[in-house]
């Protein structure tokens, strides 16, 4: 059925994240090359900290991630991701500003940004220090501090949240300011107490301390937040995770990335309809959401639109021109479409960007079944059998 094989993927889905169902929709397995928006990942460095800074730390850092995930022009690599990156993201040599530890790091995330936070309060000042890295030719890594009142919670996190958003573009700093923040100390502090313990494994805790945040305030966009997307990618309790995502949208309708995972949670639950129009508004807010045109790609080709689905895969190489995997799914619809020219000349693309991942592939995938005797599309794959070194 076509909603418990949904399900048996649901783990890939979110270890991946960016529409990773199968070969379909494999957004990550890309050449990190030059794109049009830029990936970034969020990444907390705590060592040597204290129990409070470290929870300060981890609760700040997510909520930049969530600002950036609701801006134009960026894509965040996902908490998932980073989590099964394991011992490939060094921090402590991330924060030394090593050439081997930024490569790595990046390489293993596919991303073209790396930001790491570390922050400390002292006598009522939070000092936030970001090292932003970029793995993008030769390694460059810079650091960007700021300093704020712990006094004032909105303004704090505003501040913070905007300078390190500024490290990537100046515009994504002003857009990050015009976003809601909490006015409560106390729901901030149960806040990141609470991200810190899920962190370190103690949910029952972590789910108090959240508890109380929603107490001390009623209309905290990004515990709401919060809330359903660890539903959906940590618990996938999809009711859960769309109840609380749908309490976002109700007070801020245009959020972006509460729409995307509403979205992902009604796929993985098997309502198509509902997952379309989540896509189509994230798309609509966001028209640089590449993970969401893969996700609309998906669930038309199981409508048979697959008119849709290459306008969709061509909506996404328009800002990851990059993507060997989106190349290739494109390949795949076209050739089922019966456009062969189009077909070789996207495939050619994909093997050109990842030969390594989709050569041996599109040898046997049955999208290309339509066109397998096309000279041209023989005569690509023999070009690239010799390119790759393989028979």
């Amino acid at each position: 059925m076509f909603l418990s094989a949904r399900l048996r993927n649901a783990n890939l889905l979110v270890s991946a994240l960016a529409a990773c169902l199968a070969l379909h929709a494999c957004f990550c397995a890309r050449a990190r090359a030059a794109e049009s928006v830029p990936s970034v990942a969020v990444i907390s460095h705590i060592t040597g900290l204290n129990a409070s800074d470290s929870a300060m730390t981890r609760g700040l850092n997510t909520i930049l991630t969530f600002k950036l995930e609701s801006a134009p022009g960026v894509r965040v690599v996902p908490d998932t991701e980073i989590d099964a990156a394991g011992n490939t993201v060094d921090t402590a040599g991330i924060w030394a500003a090593s050439d081997k530890a930024v490569r790595r790091a990046a390489d293993s995330l596919a991303a073209d940004l790396l930001i790491l936070g570390r922050h400390r309060t002292r006598n009522g000042t939070v000092a936030a220090e970001f090292k932003v890295c970029s793995a993008g030719g030769k390694v460059s890594c810079r650091t960007v501090a700021e300093s704020a009142s712990a006094n004032n919670a909105a303004a704090m996190q505003k501040n913070i949240t905007a300078a390190a958003a500024g490290a990537v573009n100046q515009g994504l700093a002003k857009e990050v300011r015009s976003m809601p923040f909490t006015g409560s100390g106390s729901a901030l502090d149960a806040f990141f107490q609470g991200v810190d313990l899920l962190a370190r494994g103690k949910s029952a805790d972590a789910f108090k301390s959240l508890q109380k945040a929603s107490a001390a305030d009623a209309a905290f966009r990004d515990l709401w937040y919060f809330m359903g997307k660890y539903y959906a990618s940590r618990e996938f309790n999809y009711d859960k995770a769309i109840s609380y995502l749908n309490k976002t949208i109700t007070r801020y309708p245009k959020d972006p990335a509460a729409h995307f995972w509403l979205g992902f949670a009604y796929y993985l639950q098997g309502a198509t309809m509902p997952a379309i129009r989540a896509f189509e508004t994230t798309v609509s807010l966001k028209p640089a959401a590449y993970d969401a045109y893969a996700y609309l790609a998906m669930l038309n080709k199981d409508l048979g639109e697959y008119q849709k689905v290459e306008n969709y895969y061509r909506r996404a190489l328009e800002y990851t021109p990059g993507n060997a995997a989106a190349w290739y799914n494109l390949a795949g619809i076209q050739a089922q479409m019966n456009k062969p020219q189009d077909a070789v000349a996207s495939l050619r693309r994909a093997l050109t960007l990842n030969c390594g991942a989709f050569l041996d592939i599109a040898r046997t995938d049955a999208d290309f079944a339509r066109i397998r005797k096309n000279a041209a599309f023989a005569n690509l794959l023999q070009e690239f059998s010799k390119k790759c070194g393989k028979k």
